[in-house]
């Protein structure tokens, strides 16, 4: 499984904090036990899932009151109770969380495993046995 990098872009730390996760379900929300912890106001208590199944991490909104969306180059994904139920994240997405005035945003970065790299370096730099004529 891929790691996840999330990088909180606009809560006290003027640089994003980054958290790193392995994990099969990531939970986001404004309490401690989450871990994901968003310390603002708009955020529900337990506000979203990320969870990794069938190949990809995918996002889904916990009925917040404030909602989440998921922003994609020029695409806007509206997550919760006027959405989506959960949408499959892709790298370089931006979560958007909360008030919508005042959202907390989130970077998501997907890294493949370290075996998975060198995979596909040893594969780029050896050619594809399989692509062989």
């Amino acid at each position: 499984m891929p790691t996840l990098s999330l990088t909180v872009l606009n809560l006290e730390s003027p640089g994003g904090s980054v958290q790193s996760f392995g994990q099969h379900d990531i939970t986001v929300g404004r309490r401690s036990y989450n871990m994901l912890a968003l310390p603002d106001e708009h955020i529900s208590r337990r506000h979203g899932l990320i969870r990794w199944a069938l190949g990809c991490y995918a996002y889904a909104d916990l009925d917040s009151l404030n909602g989440s969306s998921v922003v994609r180059g020029q695409e806007h994904i509206v997550l919760g109770r006027n959405g989506r139920q959960r949408v499959m994240l892709q790298q370089g997405d931006l979560l958007v969380l909360g008030d919508p005035d005042r959202p907390v945003c989130i970077s998501v970065e997907i890294c493949a495993s370290e075996n998975r790299q060198q995979a596909a370096r040893t594969t780029a730099f050896l050619g594809n046995p399989r692509q062989a004529p």
